[in-house]
């Protein structure tokens, strides 16, 4: 007798529509296996180099817990670009590297001695080389490159820009890059670049009196289109003591007062909390032992104005302020040796002090890690980037990609416009 089997239900192969796995699966994947994937067909190397799937992609890793940051030292004698930290939603560390060792190195005429970091914003990095002065946005994790140059001057620049900044705009789907550029004049120019139109506009021209000075010129916080560079506190007191901000839409420098504070003598840092342009100021106690206080402040709108509102303040002994995420919690570092998160929101009143119930450890620096990445100082932290990976191509039609072969080729994807 013949026997025949039937297959099991186990045994028959699923097959999910296209329109399932494109818009519920894979978005909700990592970036670098969605980067290997576009090789598995010519429809998922369409619809995976597709801006529309990008801008997908990244609502779902905005919403994931993995926490990314990239970081500057103050003194980089390693003459690297920056580290690359990030933690999970335990705030287990889970990477602790250099920019440069995570990602594939651009192939382009930036070095890392002159090389700066601008901003990120959706998985974009914006980079400025001050020997070249020249700008480039860069995807690290696609390794797609768009060369924006600098702004064409009619005029003899100072030995270095004043203040540059970064970000994308919403409402009109457009990455900017923002410079100020003083001329040997004292006259200082205000330049804007658009990825969109992919070229470089003067907007604005001020005289020497109109120029308010701004400090860490290569750090900023995107506000409502605008971005804002951290104040001079030297000058607090002065009529000139003010945040400067560009926007990035009008081209146009504002001012913005600073709150009334009790010293002039402090670090500014500026952040962008909660959709609301917000202050950091540390002053430095000196006594036995010289304690750091930082108070924050955020800017209020309502119908009759803007005005300041201390938010909280960092008063542990030991701790320094290096960050501020959108949702108010702070990354902080006690005494060098450990990287923590406080969030303010815990925070109850007993007296004259605050008690931010647990504060986070999510990095324990260990005396004998002689010669590991981890073995570092985060006193000498000088700007924090937070950071997100995403597929968005700064390159438009044709992205430049650098293989591992070292080879460069064009991958054609939508226009980012």
């Amino acid at each position: 007798m013949e026997h025949t089997t039937a297959k099991s239900e186990s045994e028959i192969p699923i097959i999910l529509p296209d329109d399932v796995i494109v818009e519920m699966i894979l978005p909700r994947l990592p970036v670098k296996p969605l980067t290997r994937f576009k090789c598995v067909s010519k429809f998922w190397l369409t619809t995976l180099s597709s801006n529309k799937f990008a801008k997908t992609h990244l609502k779902f890793s905005s919403l994931s817990n993995t926490k990314s940051l990239i970081y500057k030292e103050i003194n980089c004698y390693r003459r690297r670009y920056g580290r690359f930290l990030s933690f999970d939603e335990c705030y287990n560390m889970k990477e602790f590297v250099y920019l440069e060792d995570k990602y594939n190195n651009p192939r382009y005429r930036l070095t890392p001695r002159a090389t700066r970091i601008v901003g990120s914003s959706n998985g974009i990095l914006c980079m400025f080389d001050s020997d070249f002065f020249e700008f480039v946005l860069w995807n690290p994790v696609t390794n797609h490159y768009q060369i924006a140059g600098g702004p064409e001057l009619n005029y003899v620049p100072n030995d270095d820009v004043t203040g540059v900044g970064f970000g994308y705009i919403s409402s009109i789907d457009d990455y900017k890059i923002g410079c100020l550029v003083h001329s040997d004049q004292g006259v200082c120019h205000v330049h804007v670049y658009s990825l969109k139109n992919r070229e470089w506009k003067e907007t604005a021209c001020l005289e020497a009196n109109e120029y308010v000075p701004i400090d860490r010129c290569y750090y900023s916080a995107l506000v409502d289109n605008t971005i804002y560079w951290p104040p001079e506190a030297r000058l607090y007191g002065d009529e000139e003591s003010r945040i400067v901000g560009l926007n990035l839409v009008s081209g146009l420098l504002t001012n913005v007062p600073l709150p009334i504070l009790p010293t002039r003598n402090f670090d500014a840092k500026v952040f962008e909390i909660k959709g609301s342009l917000s202050l950091c100021c540390t002053k430095y106690v000196h006594g036995r032992h010289t304690k750091r206080i930082s108070d924050i402040w955020t800017l209020k709108k309502d119908g009759s104005g803007s005005s300041w509102e201390k938010s909280f303040s960092v008063t542990i002994k030991g701790l320094t302020l290096l960050y501020i995420f959108e949702t108010g919690k702070c990354l902080v570092t006690r005494n060098s040796n450990q990287l923590m998160l406080l969030d303010p929101s815990e925070a109850t009143s007993r007296s004259s002090t605050k008690d931010y119930g647990e504060v986070k450890a999510i990095w324990q620096r260990h005396k004998r890690s002689r010669g590991n990445l981890l073995n570092f100082y985060h006193k000498a932290i000088a700007d924090v980037w937070n950071y997100t990976e995403g597929l968005i191509s700064p390159s438009g039609i044709f992205a430049r990609v650098v293989n591992e072969d070292d080879s460069e080729t064009g991958e054609r994807v939508e226009d980012n416009a």
